[in-house]
């Protein structure tokens, strides 16, 4: 699922086995979603373990107070980037948003100075996504962040469906699939509780329409025994809904709580209408959680394939999911996919392996920079 570029110039690895200058640019680095997180977290592996000879975050919005270690957080504006990127002079680019006119203009100063960019759209040029813009944001998709697109040396995906999102916008578009990766959850799994009902678990924004909260209202509304508990920024956007007793709206989790919000779940469910990845998934994976997702999910193929998790046969079919999640959940297969999802999250679904990747696709451009 996930290849590597192999090693191309080393010229910015002049000062040791992994020095690199990089730097990764934000419209919004703080850590509000799946996608910063795992920016920040990839970018603290970067300086800590991978030991590069400097990694700076340029964010265009007030950065978190605590950066990992290592990591050097610039504050800028659009008038500014152009001179900062000149200043720091890195050997590699990564970006990583999309319909951002900041990023249009620092991909202007990359070009001028002859900086290797990488970009990384984190699914924003999904189908579905660009279908639900209106026609300023669609007028600005075709004129602006095309030609940006057109300036990017290489872009990452996570996985073939969104490679070939990517080549949709910009046929010509190099793209190489690195996938994504998390953080080891340090939890160990209760034993259950048979007086206890059983949990199901949602984490992620409130996008009623992108990540199928509407879906998940149902299947709650199908499942009066099963306790749903949703984790994430902006549910309040579910207020409009008549919502089913045993649906609990949490709220935010970071850290240890986090991962005892996993551990206490019977499973993950996930009901996006696309989604290019799902971090949660392979969270909950990483510490044995059964998942059961939507055939929209871009990973939905490989769980089938490699018999990871539940992919439903139709997520707007409340009933019918209902039935499937609870017959899989009192399976054995349950039990065998979780723990094959388990190994393939500690590997392949790492932040190691996917700052491997990463590594590697940098090394592809290194030495077409400026110096």
């Amino acid at each position: 699922m996930f290849v590597s570029t192999a090693p191309g110039r080393q010229a910015g690895m002049r000062r040791g086995r992994h020095v690199f200058d990089l730097v990764h640019a934000f419209a919004d680095a703080r850590p509000v979603s799946g996608v910063n997180q795992f920016v920040w977290q990839l970018a603290g592996h970067q300086a800590q373990e991978l030991k590069y000879n400097s990694v700076t975050v340029l964010s265009l919005a007030a950065p978190p107070a605590d950066p990992p270690e290592g990591v050097r957080v610039l504050r800028v504006n659009p008038l500014t980037m152009g001179a900062v990127l000149r200043r720091l002079r890195p050997d590699v680019l990564h970006t990583h948003s999309v319909l951002r006119p900041g990023l249009a203009v620092l991909a202007v100063a990359a070009k001028v100075t002859g900086t290797p960019t990488v970009s990384s759209p984190h699914g924003g040029y999904a189908p579905a996504a660009i279908a639900r813009r209106n026609f300023w944001k669609k007028t600005y998709t075709r004129f602006v962040e095309s030609a940006r697109l057109a300036s990017i040396d290489l872009h990452f995906a996570y996985t073939e469906a969104e490679k070939r999102a990517i080549l949709a916008v910009s046929p010509h578009a190099r793209v190489v699939i690195v996938g994504s990766g998390i953080r080891k959850m340090d939890a160990d799994r209760p034993a259950p509780a048979p007086a206890q009902p059983k949990v199901l678990s949602y984490m992620g924004r409130g996008d009623i329409q992108h990540k199928g909260l509407d879906r998940l209202v149902e299947v709650a509304r199908a499942l009066p025994s099963y306790e749903f508990r949703l984790y994430g920024k902006g549910l309040e956007s579910l207020d409009r809904f008549s919502l089913p007793g045993n649906l609990r709206i949490i709220g935010v989790v970071t850290g240890h709580a986090k991962a005892r919000a996993l551990v206490e779940s019977s499973g993950m469910v996930l009901l996006s209408r696309w989604e290019a990845y799902g971090l949660c998934l392979v969270e909950s994976m990483s510490v044995g959680v059964p998942v059961a997702v939507s055939p929209e999910c871009d990973l939905a193929d490989m769980i089938a394939g490699e018999r990871l998790g539940l992919v439903l046969s139709d997520a707007d079919d409340a009933t019918a999911s209902a039935e499937q999640i609870v017959k899989y959940l009192d399976s054995d297969d349950a039990t065998a996919n979780a723990l094959r999802a388990q190994s393939w999250a500690d590997g392949s679904g790492s932040m190691a392996a996917a700052a491997h990747r990463i590594d590697q696709a940098y090394r592809s451009l290194a030495g077409s920079g400026p110096r």
